[in-house]
C-alpha cells in the first residue's frame, strides 16, 4: 500500500526583498496602510485570499513575481526604507513595567484569538499602547481553534466550526530558555492529580510584545493539550483551568523571563489568579509575609471591570475552587475558607462561589469600569464591598473605552482626513479643536462622495462574500447568481452587528412587521438592513434571536435588502462600520458597559441610532445622531421592548428616512451631511483609544510610583504601612464621632465662610492617622449627586481620647444640600480613602 507524507515549499526571498519579512513579523502593518498595502501589490488575490496574513502570504508567493518585485529599484527602495522605519521605531520601545492581561485579543482577521468586544478593545489597547510608546507587554492565551466559525443552514440555526490555526504560517515565534536559546521555556502548573506543562509564544505588536501561552505539549495528556483549543469553550472546570494558566502561568512566564514587571493590568476578572501569584512569589523569593505582599500588590495592580451583565463575571464553585487551588492557598498560609472569602462579597456566606470580580476588586487598589454610566452601574453593583459606604463614593473610576482610529477609519474618510486636516492628523487625534475646525473645511460634496464610496464598496464585499459562502454550502447557480446582486449600493443602509444575547435586544427593530416591510419595500425611500454576530454556542436563546431574523427575511422575501452576513469577525466588522450609513444598537439599558462599534462608525462618516447607555450615554449632544428611549428603565422589560421598538421605527419614519433622501439642486442631503459633520467633530477625538490609554498612562506612572515607593530600602516602607494597617485593623473599629457643631438651623449666607467642628473618640489613633471630612451633596429630584469633600484640620497632633477637627465651609451656590460627616484612614501611602475598606460616617 502507497504511504504519501505531506509536505510544503516555502518561497525564498531575494536579498533585495528580505526587508519583507522583517515588516511581516510585526503587527504592525494591519495599521500601517502604507506598509500593507506593499504585500498587496505584490498579488492583490493571494494578500486577500490570505485574510492579510502578511508570512502565510510570503510563503506561497510565485518565484516569477517575486524575481519581478527585485528587479523593480523603486519597490525595493519602499521596502528597505518602510524596514529601517520599523526598526527605528522599535529602537525607542522602553522596557517594559506595565504587564496587561486579557483573556481575548482582536488584532487581526487572521489571528482568531478574540470572540468580541473585550478581545477587540484589548487589541485595540495594545495597538495604541504601542503608538504612544507606552512601557506594557501583554499576556494572554494562543487558541489553536479560536472563538469559532458560524454558518447558518437553510432553517436558519446557527451552526459552529472549529478549523485548526496552522501556527508555521502565523508571525509569531516560540518563548526560550534566557540563560538557553536553544530550550523551550516550559513553565509547570499542578492540576489536582498531575501537572500540566505549558509553553509560550511571542507575537509583537509595534512595540508591545505580546506573550500567548499553549498547551500544546507532547507530556500533556490528550485533555490538558486540548486547554488552549476554544475561547470560551467547555465546561465550567475547562473555564476554570484556563483562567488559572491566564493568572497563574503569565505571571510565572513574566517571573522566567527576567522581566521585572512593576504593575499588573488585570482587564476583565479571568486573570484575578494573578494577584495571588504574585503574592506567593514575594513571600517565596523576597520572604515577605503574606500581609506585606498582599500590600504590595494591591497597591501595584489595577482592575478594569466591563460588564453589568451577571454572565459575564465568572462565579466559581466553592468546591471546584478548593480542589484546584486549596493547595496553593496553603502555600500562602490561607485555610481553605479564608482563600474563599477574598472572592465572595459578604465573607464567611458559604452559600456563595468565589467571583473572579470580588478577588479581583479586593487585590487592585485601582479599579475602573469602561464608560461613565457603567461606573455609575457597577458602584451600584458591588458597594456591598465597601460596607457603610455611600454608592456613589464607591472607589470605582469610570475609563470610557475608544477605538483604535487606524485600524478602523475607512480609506474615504482617511483620504479627506489627510487632505483637509493634515497627514498627521492621527497623531494628533485626541485634539478637539483638529476635528472641529478641519471638518468643517471638508465640502460637502467630498464629504457626501466619500459617504457613498465606502457604501459602494462595502455592497461589493457583501455580494462577493455572500455568494462565495453559498458556493461553498453547495447553492444552486442561480441563488448564486442573486446573491452577486443583492443589496442597492444607492440604498439607505442601516447595520447591525454583535454578539447575539437577549439584552442586546438583536431582533428589537422587527417587533412590528407590518411598519418594518413598508420601510423595507417603499418605493422611493426604501432601507436595506444588514445583521451580523455570532451567538454564544450554549446560548439558546441568542441562536433564536439569530434564526427569527432568518426566517423574517426569507418568509417576506427579503434576501435583496436584508441581509445576515455569517461568520462576523474584524474583516466584516471593517467593512460595516466604513459602509453603513446608520449604525443601531438597542440593548436594554444599563447594560451595555460601553459598546465600541458605533465609535468605529462615526469615525467612517456614518451616524448612530443607539439606546442611551454605555459611550452613546456621554457622547450623545443632539446633533451627532439619534437617542432611543430616556435615561431611565421600566420595571417590566417587555413594557419597555414595547415602547422603545415604537420609537425606533418612529425615528425611521419621521426623521432618519426623509433626512437621507431629502436632497438638494446638487444631489447632497444637506442635512444628512450636517449631522456627519456633528459627529465626526465630536466623537473621534474623545472616543479613540490614544486618549484611552492616556488616561489608563496617568494610572500606570502613579502604580508604578507606588510599587517603587514600597519597594524602596529592602521593602522598608511597605513593612512599615503594612505594621500600620494591622494595628490601624483592630483600633478603627472603635473610632466614632462623638459631636457635630454645624448650624443649619438657618439658611447659610452664599458668599459669608461657616465654621464647621467634630469632635471624634479616636480610639488611641493618632490624629494624623484619620481623615475627618465634611461630605456635601445637592439634593436633586430623581438622582443621587455625587458628594464633595472639606477636610477639617486637628486641633491637636497628640493622641488623646477625643480630638477635635475644625475648617470653615465657603457655602457652595444657593441650593438645598445635604451632608455628613466622614471618619476615614489616613497615610500617604493610600491610594483612596476606602483602600482599607473602613470608614465611619456621621
Amino acid at each position: 500500500m502507497m504511504s504519501l507524507q505531506s509536505f510544503s515549499v516555502r518561497a525564498e526571498l531575494p536579498p533585495e526583498l528580505a526587508g519583507l519579512r522583517r515588516l511581516s513579523a510585526n503587527l504592525r502593518l494591519h495599521w500601517k496602510p502604507e506598509v500593507s498595502a506593499l504585500f498587496q501589490r505584490l498579488d492583490p488575490g493571494s494578500w486577500q485570499r490570505n485574510r492579510g496574513n502578511a508570512p502565510a502570504f510570503l510563503d506561497r508567493l510565485e518565484p516569477d513575481r517575486l524575481r519581478a518585485a527585485a528587479a523593480d529599484a523603486e519597490y525595493v527602495a519602499a521596502v528597505t526604507a518602510a524596514a529601517d522605519e520599523l526598526d527605528a521605531h522599535l529602537a525607542e520601545a522602553p522596557q517594559p513595567e506595565v504587564a496587561y492581561f486579557s483573556m481575548e485579543y482582536g488584532l487581526a482577521v487572521s489571528l482568531p484569538l478574540y470572540a468580541g468586544g473585550l478581545g477587540i478593545l484589548s487589541g485595540d489597547h495594545v495597538k495604541s499602547a504601542s503608538d504612544r510608546n507606552l512601557p506594557l507587554l501583554g499576556v494572554g492565551l494562543l487558541y489553536h481553534q479560536g472563538y469559532f466559525r458560524q454558518s447558518l443552514n437553510e432553517a436558519g440555526q446557527q451552526e459552529e466550526h472549529y478549523p485548526e490555526a496552522d501556527l508555521s504560517r502565523w508571525p509569531i515565534q516560540a518563548v526560550m530558555e534566557p540563560e538557553n536559546p536553544e530550550e523551550r521555556l516550559v513553565i509547570k502548573m499542578r492540576w489536582p492529580d498531575r501537572d500540566v506543562y505549558v509553553q509560550a509564544w511571542r507575537l509583537d505588536v509595534g512595540r508591545v510584545p505580546l506573550y500567548l501561552l499553549d498547551t500544546r505539549r507532547t507530556e500533556n495528556s490528550e485533555t490538558d493539550r486540548r486547554l488552549t483549543d476554544r475561547l470560551y469553550g467547555g465546561d465550567r472546570e475547562y473555564r476554570l483551568q484556563q483562567e488559572m494558566l491566564l493568572g497563574i502561568a503569565g505571571t510565572r512566564l513574566l517571573d522566567r523571563l527576567g522581566i521585572n514587571i512593576a504593575v499588573f493590568h488585570l482587564n476583565e476578572g479571568h486573570s484575578a489568579f494573578a494577584p495571588f501569584e504574585r503574592m506567593r512569589r514575594l513571600m517565596e523569593k523576597e520572604k515577605l509575609s503574606r500581609h506585606e505582599a498582599q500590600q504590595l500588590v494591591v497597591h501595584s495592580s489595577i482592575f478594569t471591570t466591563h460588564t453589568p451583565v451577571p454572565a459575564g463575571n465568572d462565579v466559581f464553585d466553592s468546591g471546584l475552587i478548593i480542589r484546584y487551588m486549596g493547595g496553593f492557598a496553603a502555600e500562602l498560609g490561607l485555610q481553605p475558607q479564608e482563600f474563599l472569602d477574598l472572592g465572595r462579597m459578604r465573607p464567611d456566606d458559604g452559600r456563595e462561589g468565589f467571583s473572579m470580580t470580588v478577588a479581583a476588586i479586593r487585590h487592585c487598589a485601582r479599579v475602573n469600569a469602561v464608560s461613565l454610566l457603567h461606573g455609575r452601574v457597577s458602584r451600584r453593583m458591588w458597594h456591598t464591598l465597601w460596607p457603610g459606604v455611600p454608592e456613589n463614593e464607591v472607589p470605582i473610576a469610570g475609563v470610557t473605552n475608544g477605538v483604535h482610529l487606524r485600524t478602523w477609519i475607512s480609506e474615504e474618510i482617511d483620504s479627506l482626513l489627510c487632505t483637509h486636516l493634515g497627514r498627521d492628523w492621527d497623531r494628533r487625534q485626541s485634539e478637539k479643536e483638529m476635528w472641529q475646525q478641519g471638518v468643517d473645511k471638508i465640502p460637502a460634496a467630498e464629504l457626501w462622495r466619500a459617504r457613498e464610496t465606502a457604501r459602494e464598496r462595502m455592497v461589493a464585499q457583501l455580494r462577493r462574500r455572500v455568494a462565495l459562502s453559498l458556493s461553498r454550502h453547495g447553492a444552486s447557480e442561480h441563488r448564486v447568481a442573486a446573491a452577486r446582486n443583492i443589496l442597492d449600493p444607492h440604498r439607505l443602509t442601516i447595520g447591525l452587528a454583535r454578539r447575539f444575547a437577549t439584552y442586546k435586544r438583536g431582533n428589537l427593530i422587527l417587533q412590528d412587521p407590518g411598519r418594518i416591510l413598508r420601510l423595507l419595500r417603499h418605493e422611493t425611500t426604501p432601507i436595506q438592513i444588514l445583521f451580523a454576530g455570532k451567538a454564544h454556542p450554549l446560548d439558546g436563546d441568542g441562536k433564536q434571536i439569530i434564526q427569527q431574523i432568518v426566517r423574517f427575511l426569507r418568509d417576506h422575501h427579503l434576501q435583496d435588502r436584508v441581509v445576515f452576513v455569517e461568520d462576523y469577525d474584524m474583516e466584516v466588522a471593517r467593512q460595516l462600520v466604513g459602509g453603513v450609513d446608520v449604525w443601531l444598537n438597542t440593548p436594554l439599558r444599563p447594560l451595555e458597559a460601553c459598546g465600541t462599534s458605533g465609535m468605529k462608525v462615526a469615525a467612517c462618516g456614518g451616524l448612530n441610532l443607539s439606546v442611551l447607555d454605555g459611550w452613546w450615554d456621554e457622547a450623545f449632544n443632539g446633533e451627532n445622531g439619534w437617542a432611543l428611549g430616556a435615561r431611565r428603565m421600566q420595571p417590566d422589560p417587555g413594557v419597555q421592548n414595547a415602547r422603545e421598538g415604537r420609537e425606533l421605527l418612529e425615528i425611521l419614519e419621521s426623521d432618519v428616512v426623509p433626512r437621507f433622501y431629502t436632497r438638494d439642486e446638487k444631489g447632497i442631503p444637506a442635512g444628512w451631511v450636517q449631522m456627519m459633520r456633528a459627529s465626526l467633530a465630536s466623537i473621534p477625538a474623545r472616543f479613540n483609544t490614544h486618549r484611552m490609554v492616556d488616561d489608563y498612562a496617568s494610572m500606570y506612572r502613579d502604580a508604578v510610583a507606588d510599587s517603587h515607593a514600597l519597594s524602596a530600602s529592602d521593602y522598608t516602607p511597605l513593612k512599615s504601612f503594612t505594621q500600620w494597617r494591622q494595628r490601624l485593623g483592630s483600633d478603627f473599629a472603635a473610632v466614632r464621632i462623638v459631636d457635630t457643631d454645624f448650624d443649619v438651623s438657618c439658611p447659610l449666607p452664599h458668599g459669608k465662610k461657616v465654621p464647621v467642628a467634630v469632635t471624634v473618640d479616636t480610639a488611641g489613633l493618632s490624629p494624623a492617622e484619620l481623615r475627618v471630612s465634611l461630605m456635601i451633596r445637592p439634593l436633586e429630584a430623581g438622582k443621587t449627586a455625587d458628594f464633595s469633600s472639606l477636610t477639617l484640620i486637628p486641633q491637636t497632633r497628640k493622641p488623646a481620647k477625643t480630638v477635635r477637627f475644625t475648617a470653615e465651609l465657603e457655602p457652595p451656590l444657593p441650593g438645598d444640600y445635604e451632608a455628613a460627616v466622614r471618619v476615614t484612614p489616613r497615610h500617604d501611602l493610600m491610594v483612596n480613602p476606602y483602600e482599607l475598606f473602613m470608614s465611619v460616617w456621621s
